[in-house]
């Protein structure tokens, strides 16, 4: 994610039955690429990863929120750096980060 923010769930009558399929289809394909990609050794951009997706910056951000069941906090953050923990106790401070949320 290029910008730290709090995603909340669509509601149901936001989207239309095809395109909530469509978006959950992208979401899906976007977490089995990257379990494939070695991130930790990846210094591929946020705009790298929506050109290999084929989507821009708004699909995604759709694309993760048709999945959400709850209102969710996405750090901004290199790729390499996604699966770090974000619940890490120095983790705000090492980023100097306002965690007041």
């Amino acid at each position: 994610m290029e910008k730290t923010k709090i995603l909340e769930p669509f509601p149901m009558e936001f989207l239309t039955p095809s395109k909530r399929v469509h978006l959950g289809e992208i979401n899906k394909r976007i977490f089995e690429e990257l379990n494939k990609i070695d991130l930790q050794t990846t210094s591929m951009s946020f705009r790298a990863l929506l050109k290999l997706f084929y989507i821009d910056k708004e699909t995604y951000i759709n694309a993760l929120h048709v999945k959400l069941k709850r209102p969710t906090f996405f750090l901004q953050r290199l790729c390499k750096d996604i699966r770090t923990n974000p619940f890490g106790i120095h983790v705000g401070n090492i980023w100097q980060a306002n965690t007041c949320v």
